[in-house]
């Protein structure tokens, strides 16, 4: 009795897995965001989709513009950011509820590291790409291997720009 009982279990946890990946393929594809929290640029509207947050996404534009057609070094653009006191996206985040816990940050509200602006003009959101199947067993997958969403985000980078700026990229 004990063995059908652990064969009937087993099957049923099989069922759920499926029915649970099958559902969050099904929501990707739809453009629905899963997760609590949303890029740089992003909040979520009541559907979960993503929508343009324009106090974020004009800093997002100024980052780029900053890099290709003032050529400032990754560096000084968050030194820049640092000294206009921009709050970093960390610090926005609980600040546009992003997410419903508190930042756990030990930089000031307005600390930008030369690497979350580095991430920032390599991250293709911007461009209206969103990817599903980034990670297999915690590695992160080659952009080869991702999959594109039907369902493009909000642009708030045209095309050129970032081409540009992942061409700068490259060579740094």
């Amino acid at each position: 009795m004990l063995g059908i009982i652990g064969v009937i279990a087993e099957l049923e946890r099989d069922t759920i897995a499926k029915r649970t990946k099958d559902g969050r393929w099904e929501a990707f594809e739809e453009g629905v965001v899963l997760g609590s929290g949303a890029p740089y640029g992003y909040t979520k509207d009541e559907r979960k989709k993503y929508k343009v947050l324009e106090p974020e996404a004009c800093v997002v534009r100024d980052i780029f513009s900053m890099f290709v057609y003032e050529g400032r070094s990754i560096a000084g653009i968050a030194r820049y950011l640092e000294e206009r006191k921009i709050l970093s996206p960390a610090a926005s985040a609980v600040v546009h509820k992003k997410h419903n816990r508190e930042a756990r940050k030990k930089n000031s509200d307005y600390f930008w590291g030369a690497g979350t602006v580095r991430r920032l003009l390599a991250e293709e959101i911007y461009v209206g790409m969103i990817y599903g199947n980034k990670y297999q067993k915690g590695k992160i997958l080659d952009k080869s291997e991702r999959v594109l969403s039907r369902t493009a985000a909000p642009v708030i980078v045209d095309a050129i720009l970032f081409d540009k700026a992942q061409r700068i990229l490259s060579q740094s």
